[in-house]
């Protein structure tokens, strides 16, 4: 039986919902549908989702349930973000939702999001130097989450992510933020320290020509051009930051609950900037669904995904070349065997992963 044409996909975040509609034969997306939650600290604060946030969502996801049908879209796929799983109550949430829409939500691991969003900037973004002999850091945000790629020309050398987004750095500067008169000196601070055991952990590398960010609304709108210069991105933020906070709201086109998370958003692409020492600053208007959609159309070659597992395996100490003879002989026998097995592709990278 031949496969429908059009698919869709669906990611519940933390503090935003978006649906891609496409077309399995031209890879195009026929409609994309964006909506913001309700915004809460409750989530970073005290590591639960609100029930009114859970209600909202219900209620847009079956707004997009609605959309896919007038589409026709019979195959679609629900995932939900990694700050939603590791809320406390993340089994009432999924529970609550299934039942308000009958719909199956597929957590997504932060190495899967890392992944998936690395995918997304370096395959789909126009502003990536493909064929260049460059180096790129490719830096993708979320509400709660930071996921770093380093490029040398169009091969990963490395990625990382922390536990670091500028709605979870607001939330935990919050508390401090009425005994504080220097609560912009303070945020420095805070962000310095947490990013100080990270980048610790980080291979060596040369300085950045480029460093490419998604994910940063405010980025978006304070950067005079796609990509300026380093000392142009300072410039800018010096001179937002030293705005009344009620301007942000009409010079950068936020809502009243994003203002919040400017400063600590800035604070820390600052902070990352003088990390990898780049020349350049980029914004980057790339989903991490784009990621998904290319795994779904079949486009991916999981070079990334084998490049994640032997950087993973150099940072604990595997020897080379022992790595390389088991991965050979491993992927030998399972081609040989296949007659016997009946795996296919996806079995086959499990095996050269593990």
């Amino acid at each position: 039986m031949a496969t429908k044409p059009l698919f869709g996909l669906i990611l519940v975040g933390a503090t935003t919902l978006d649906l891609q509609i496409i077309n399995r034969k031209s890879g195009k997306v026929l409609e994309r549908a964006h909506r913001s939650t309700i915004m809460s600290d409750e989530l970073y604060s005290e590591g639960f989702v609100p029930q009114e946030q859970i209600q909202n969502m219900g209620h847009l996801l079956n707004g997009f349930k609605q959309l896919l049908a007038d589409y026709g879209v019979e195959t679609f796929k629900v995932f939900g973000s990694t700050t939603l799983a590791n809320a406390h109550n993340a089994i009432y949430v999924l529970a609550q939702l299934q039942t308000a829409t009958g719909l199956k939500i597929t957590w997504l691991s932060a190495s899967q999001e890392a992944y998936y969003r690395q995918i997304s900037m370096r395959y789909t973004e126009p502003l990536f130097p493909v064929g260049e002999n460059k180096n790129v850091f490719l830096i993708s945000l979320s509400s709660g989450r930071l996921s770093l790629g380093y490029y040398q020309g169009d091969e990963q050398v490395f990625s990382r992510s922390v536990n670091l987004g500028a709605v979870k750095l607001a939330s935990e500067l919050d508390e401090l933020a009425d005994d504080i008169v220097d609560i912009k000196g303070i945020t420095r601070e805070f962000i310095h320290s947490k990013l100080a055991d990270y980048t610790t952990l980080l291979p060596k590398f040369e300085d950045a020509d480029l460093l490419l960010v998604s994910g940063s609304f405010a980025l978006e709108q304070i950067l005079a051009k796609p990509i300026v210069s380093v000392t142009s991105f300072f410039a800018a933020n010096n001179e937002i930051l030293g705005d009344p906070t009620q301007s942000w709201l009409d010079q950068l086109r936020l809502t009243a609950s994003q203002v919040d998370a400017v400063m600590p958003e800035l604070l820390l692409l600052e902070e990352i900037a003088r990390m990898t020492r780049t020349k350049k600053v980029g914004v980057s208007h790339q989903h991490m669904l784009h990621g998904l959609i290319l795994e779904e159309l079949g486009q991916l070659d999981n070079h990334e995904i084998l490049e994640h597992a032997r950087e993973l395996g150099q940072r604990f100490g595997v020897e080379p070349k022992h790595q390389a003879a088991v991965l050979k002989f491993a992927e030998q026998l399972f081609d040989r065997l296949k007659a016997l097995h009946g795996l296919h592709g996806r079995e086959r990278l499990l095996l050269q992963v593990a």
